[in-house]
């Protein structure tokens, strides 16, 4: 890609510059997306910005907007240029180490503050913790939980350390490197499972920039072995979870009810499929039979 080019110094000239840049790249609504860039990019509200465009704007400044131009022009997730992501009220930091968190999996935290008692201690298990969105938002609602966040890649992990410390949930949250359920194994019993583990296969359609940017390891399975994530945190949650307890996947669109029937055969109770934002079904809840 060509080299930003800025006809001055000021706000004003930045924003063209982006516009056209954004536009060439036929991006819905580059104006809105010029504007979210520089006013983030300068750590300024976009009211302010508007207010005063014709201020200058420092060289390093100028300097750092062209690279993240140019980068989210190349389909770079802008959550990894800002370096954060908001997820269920809450900023996470993120970077080209984990996913970044969606909106669409909320519904996970929806359907599990639904299901899960508030008034008693519980002790939850992420597995493919990436991240943390997913346990650090149950612990930050739910006061009296216990966190275990497993992850194969060492490098998640310590995102999720420092998104642990930032929500001051460190002495609630322990951290542990490994496949699947099996760092846990013969250690304790879980109240709940969760998991957005990797349900991908190559060569499936994405939205721009995931396959380039993201992380393949929490993305892509096998060819033809999408399920096989589910199958394995099934097999190992029958012994780690307590009696009664829950297990909540995020699914692929498509694959809920092969993922319902996955559980119910492995001798879960189906309690609900919850659809994410766009309506597409994304969350599984299952139960372990109580004793």
């Amino acid at each position: 890609m060509n080299q930003i080019h800025f006809e001055g110094p000021r706000r004003q000239d930045l924003f063209d510059a982006a516009l056209r840049v954004l536009t060439a790249a036929d991006f819905e609504d580059p104006p809105w997306l010029a504007r979210h860039l520089l006013s983030r990019c300068l750590g300024i509200t976009r009211a302010a910005l508007q207010m005063d465009l014709q201020q200058e704007v420092p060289a390093g400044d100028q300097q750092r907007f062209a690279d993240w131009v140019q980068r989210f022009a190349a389909g770079e997730p802008l959550a990894y240029l800002e370096g954060s992501c908001g997820f269920y009220g809450r900023e996470f930091q993120v970077d080209a180490r984990v996913l970044v968190p969606r909106a669409d999996s909320e519904c996970l935290i929806e359907a599990a503050l639904e299901h899960l008692p508030h008034d008693r201690e519980l002790r939850i298990a992420d597995v493919g913790v990436g991240s943390g969105c997913l346990l650090l938002t149950l612990l930050a609602e739910l006061p009296q939980a216990l966190g275990t966040g497993v992850d194969l890649s060492p490098d998640a992990l310590q995102v999720t350390a420092q998104n642990r410390d930032a929500l001051q949930l460190s002495d609630r949250c322990e951290l542990l490197q490994g496949s699947w359920l099996g760092p846990l194994v013969g250690e304790q019993t879980f109240d709940v499972v969760i998991s957005n583990p990797p349900y991908i296969e190559p060569g499936e359609e994405l939205g721009p920039g995931v396959a380039e940017y993201e992380p393949p390891m929490a993305l892509f399975t096998e060819p033809g072995a999408a399920l096989e994530p589910y199958s394995a945190i099934l097999k190992q949650a029958q012994d780690l979870l307590k009696p009664g307890g829950w297990l909540i996947f995020e699914v692929g669109a498509g694959r809920d009810e092969a993922v319902k029937q996955a559980g119910m055969a492995a001798g879960f109770h189906w309690l609900e499929t919850r659809k994410d934002l766009g309506g597409v079904p994304r969350a599984v809840v299952l139960r372990q039979v109580q004793a």
